[in-house]
């Protein structure tokens, strides 16, 4: 019995020995390859050092509108009785875009000038009696009276037909109209837009925080939609005095 339980003893110790000293072995042989192996290399990617420029930049939507553009509306009462454009098309300054008629107008020109002629004819009678003490000065006056009050009616007379001659004021392009020959226009009724698209303002509204970063003759670059992968650039003109109270742009 004793020799059968040194026997087991025996055994054990063996085992449990053999496997201590495999543990210890493969720590070794693990402790040896990491110290000859070394540092492993590392990859490293370089370049030249210099120095950029990095430039703020204010994102925005903004509007494009002409510099000069603007809504032509009658100053007199009349039927269209010639119309010379059409939508789309280039006009120079001082063009004619729509002729009213006139011929009541002219009419009554003819007969303001003849009351024009016959009144200084008269007032330069008087006037030359009046010097000669010919004539009483009421005489006079009511002579330079008649004469002033006939070239009033002769030049508000012309004023009104040269107002039915509407000419553009400076070249641009015409806008979309809806006028005929024949179409009556009332004093005040629009009668056609005119842009001027050689020149163009970009309105861009930016947070009332950004003021101070905001200065007239910096550089604005955009794009238009209309024309994709185009660049254009322009500078700041104006700054706006007023903050919307809403939006505080």
């Amino acid at each position: 019995m004793l020799k059968r339980f040194i026997l087991a003893s025996v055994l054990l110790v063996l085992v449990f020995g053999g496997v201590i000293g495999f543990k210890l072995f493969k720590q070794s042989k693990i402790t040896e390859y990491l110290s000859n192996m070394g540092t492993p290399p590392v990859h490293l990617n370089a370049t030249v050092a210099k120095a950029e420029a990095w430039p703020q930049h204010l994102a925005a939507i903004g509007s494009l509108r002409a510099r000069r553009g603007i809504d032509i509306r009658s100053e007199a009462d009349g039927v269209i009785r010639k119309l010379y454009i059409v939508p789309g098309q280039w006009i120079a300054a001082g063009e004619l875009l729509v002729e009213l008629d006139d011929t009541v107008d002219r009419a009554t020109l003819k007969s303001a000038d003849v009351r024009l002629q016959k009144s200084r004819r008269d007032f330069e009678r008087d006037r030359a009696l009046f010097e000669r003490e010919l004539v009483s000065e009421d005489q006079f006056e009511s002579s330079r009276s008649e004469y002033e009050s006939a070239q009033a009616f002769y030049d508000e007379t012309q004023g009104i037909i040269d107002k039915k001659s509407i000419r553009a004021p400076f070249d641009s392009s015409i806008g979309i109209h809806n006028l005929a020959e024949g179409h009556y226009l009332s004093r005040g009724d629009n009668v056609v837009s005119l842009q001027d698209l050689d020149a163009l303002y970009l309105d861009m509204k930016l947070p009332e925080k950004e003021l101070e970063n905001l200065r007239l003759g910096q550089q604005v670059m955009f794009t238009v939609p209309s024309h994709p992968g185009r660049t254009y650039t322009g500078m700041i003109r104006f700054i706006d005095v007023q903050v919307q109270a809403t939006t505080r742009n």
